[in-house]
């Protein structure tokens, strides 16, 4: 079930080992929580210091499953978290947590404010109006 990351980090039970595969606002409020280890993956370095009792990994997605159960099995983890991406890319770490019979702990993406449209004749006449300014 998708929840934000201030409730979804109550769902992760002390001593556990979460994989997680978030943005770095979303992680550093896991990595805050001194109850817990594991493994972050990230693309990019993040701007704050990874505790010493989490791993770092920086790669880039696709992600074969093989990959995804050798790192979940390798690094013993107990529960995967992440962000409702919707990519096929990432949809390996959901099969392999299935595979493990590990909890999957999804967040929702923020929602980005936006004009909401019912017809396609609102599209078009909100297109017209963008068009001449």
């Amino acid at each position: 079930r998708a929840r934000r990351a201030g409730a979804g980090i109550r769902q992760v039970p002390g001593g556990a080992r979460p994989f997680l595969t978030l943005g770095r606002k979303e992680a550093n409020l896991f990595l805050a929580r001194p109850d817990l280890s594991g493994v972050l993956r990230m693309i990019e370095t993040p701007d704050y210091a990874i505790p010493p009792r989490w791993l770092l990994v920086r790669e880039r997605p696709p992600f074969a499953l093989d990959h995804e159960i050798q790192m979940m099995t390798a690094h013993r983890l107990s529960h995967v978290v992440c962000k409702n991406s919707g990519g096929e890319q990432t949809r390996a770490k959901l099969i392999a947590a299935r595979k493990l019979a590990l909890p999957v702990l999804m967040l929702q993406r923020p929602v980005k404010p936006g004009p909401a449209f019912t017809t396609i004749a609102d599209i078009l006449a909100e297109l017209a109006v963008a068009i001449r300014t």
